[in-house]
């Protein structure tokens, strides 16, 4: 296909030579079609994903592409279990369409919310917070499940409670419009995600399944 140099997964030398030929032709979307790369790569090729996704945010000298581009490299790195990274990605990708590009939505605020409460980033609980904003009922899966995680951390029993069965409920549905975490897609059942969201929303069955697990895990 005629896209294939910057969306395949091929990163052998050949593919790398075509792939520079093009992007040095390219006049136009040049960030676009690095950070495609990069994330179609990043699994098998993390240093030279990273390589690309740094060139891809460089060149985004207008800021069109940075947030969708921090978001693909943060589904890089989460996948790799850096959090920390990850995490600083999310917040510069929501940041960016917060205080840049307001018409961009991507999953990223979700995923930062999601994360931070699931790793009990404390420090950043405010954050995580301002970037949900106010709308709490059209919050999608992760989204909901951040409120669940941070507000059972904060004590505020009742907020978790109905966060955790939101996202339960958001968990079926095929319309959630950015479903997010953990990066990038919902994760099926059945999923410790999904044991954990039912203590938090205090309906695990102790009968049927045994003692509930810990909201979060011994590291």
């Amino acid at each position: 296909m005629s896209d294939d140099w910057y969306r395949s997964s091929s990163w052998d030398q050949e593919a790398r030579d075509v792939f520079e030929k093009k992007i040095g032709r390219a006049r136009f979307q040049k960030p676009y079609y690095l950070w495609m790369k990069a994330a179609a790569i990043a699994q098998e090729h993390p240093d030279d994903a990273e390589a690309l996704f740094d060139r891809a945010l460089a060149a985004d000298v207008d800021g069109f592409e940075s947030a969708r581009a921090l978001n693909a490299r943060a589904t890089a790195r989460a996948a790799r279990g850096d959090i920390g990274a990850t995490l600083d990605d999310l917040a510069h990708a929501a940041t960016h369409e917060r205080d840049a590009m307001p018409n961009l939505v991507t999953s990223a605020r979700w995923d930062y919310a999601a994360l931070v409460g699931m790793h009990r980033q404390r420090d950043r609980y405010d954050e995580a917070l301002a970037f949900l904003g106010p709308r709490v009922p059209d919050l999608a899966f992760a989204g909901q499940v951040g409120l669940a995680f941070i507000n059972h951390d904060l004590g505020k029993g009742d907020a978790a409670q109905a966060a955790a069965k939101k996202a339960l409920s958001r968990a079926t549905m095929h319309d959630d419009p950015a479903s997010g975490l953990p990066l990038p897609p919902t994760p099926p059942f059945p999923n410790p995600i999904y044991d954990r969201l039912l203590v938090i929303a205090h309906i695990w069955d102790i009968e049927e399944l045994g003692p509930p697990p810990p909201v979060w895990p011994e590291r």
